[in-house]
């Protein structure tokens, strides 16, 4: 049987539902930002703002994401219509929760 004649190796290989589930290891934060290292980011980020207006405005998101104790990736998601003025709150979609991925909607207060 030539090269040719075999079958491609996406098709000779078979499931294993009997293998474990890769999972990585939670770790824990050991140590928080010095008021020195987040001056440092946010004057970078202030330094592209100024050369570059239409940018995202980092400092706000650097500011809500320290005060909201958020993931990027959470911030990431909202959107406009996820925001009550009046409530002083915003939705939260998909928060991470070890136990509930997806549809852990939360309202965080801004307040």
């Amino acid at each position: 049987m030539g090269v040719r004649d075999q079958p491609p190796s996406y098709a000779r290989r078979t499931p294993c539902p009997e293998a474990p589930q890769l999972q990585h290891e939670i770790r824990e934060r050991d140590r928080r930002p010095t008021l020195e290292e987040l001056d440092k980011v946010l004057e970078h980020f202030f330094e592209m703002l100024a050369r570059r207006p239409t940018v995202i405005h980092m400092p706000k998101v650097v500011a809500f994401a320290i005060f909201s104790t958020r993931r990027m990736d959470e911030i990431a998601r909202i959107m406009w219509e996820d925001l009550d003025e009046y409530r002083q709150a915003v939705k939260v979609r998909d928060m991470k929760n070890p136990g509930q991925k997806i549809g852990n909607d939360v309202w965080c207060h801004l307040r």
